[in-house]
């Protein structure tokens, strides 16, 4: 049986939580991870959808990988700066 278990670390302010969670098979720990300032207007269907969503430095790292490729296919520097700001929109979308 699965099990998932998410636990409110007491960190978190007013209007965001840090909620440390587990994932278990038969008992068995599987995966763990800790989600934080996750918006509390948001609900707790929000929060659940956090587990299961990349973090943003893997989103990073994937930009970046196809960064390299497109770079090493194309001798075209501009691709470095659209990648950058690529990176930084990302970046900021994610914080807010």
């Amino acid at each position: 049986m699965l099990t998932i278990n998410i636990y409110n670390n007491g960190t978190g302010e007013k209007d965001t939580g840090n909620y440390d969670w587990e994932a278990l098979v038969n008992h068995t720990l599987i995966d763990s991870g800790r989600i934080e300032s996750h918006r509390r207007k948001r609900g707790w269907k929000a929060l659940i959808g956090r587990i299961s969503e990349p973090s943003l430095d893997e989103i990073l790292a994937i930009i970046e990988a196809k960064r390299r490729k497109v770079m090493k296919d194309s001798n075209d520097p501009s691709w470095t700066e659209h990648f950058a700001e690529l990176q930084s929109e990302i970046r900021a979308t994610w914080e807010n």
